[in-house]
């Protein structure tokens, strides 16, 4: 093998490098421009019907399925970085991971206001009452 070979080598794999820099931009640009108009259609929508949100199972359920998620998706970043050897997507992947805990507590407060009424409020009542009983 000679040099000039090597160097034919290394061209090549950074041109293959450089395609697929581009397709996975494209498609994370056509990801968001999809996000865009669905965001616009059911926002009008939303507005136009004047639609008031309820609690419902379904919705506790896709809420929860939307919290799992974040962990998977945390998970795919790490390794999509590490395989690419992209830092950024490697960082990408921590900061989702310790976000993902941030959606947690939601699906079990609608949970728990669907089924009993139990609000934000009493839910923070309770925590400082049983805070304070073990602090006494």
């Amino acid at each position: 093998m000679t040099a000039e070979s090597g160097t034919v080598k290394s061209e090549a794999t950074a041109n293959k490098r450089l395609a697929g820099d581009v397709i996975s931009s494209g498609l994370i640009g056509f990801g968001f421009g999809l996000l865009a108009v669905y965001l616009l259609v059911q926002s009008t929508w939303v507005l136009a019907t004047g639609f008031r949100p309820h609690h419902s199972p379904l919705g506790i359920g896709w809420t929860a399925v939307t919290a799992a998620v974040m962990f998977a998706l945390a998970v795919g970043k790490s390794r999509t970085g590490t395989a690419l050897d992209n830092p950024v997507l490697k960082m990408e992947g921590r900061v989702t991971l310790i976000d993902g805990p941030d959606r947690l507590p939601s699906p079990l407060g609608f949970w728990l206001r669907f089924c009993g009424g139990v609000t934000a409020s009493e839910r923070a009542a309770a925590g400082s009452d049983a805070l304070g009983a073990g602090v006494r």
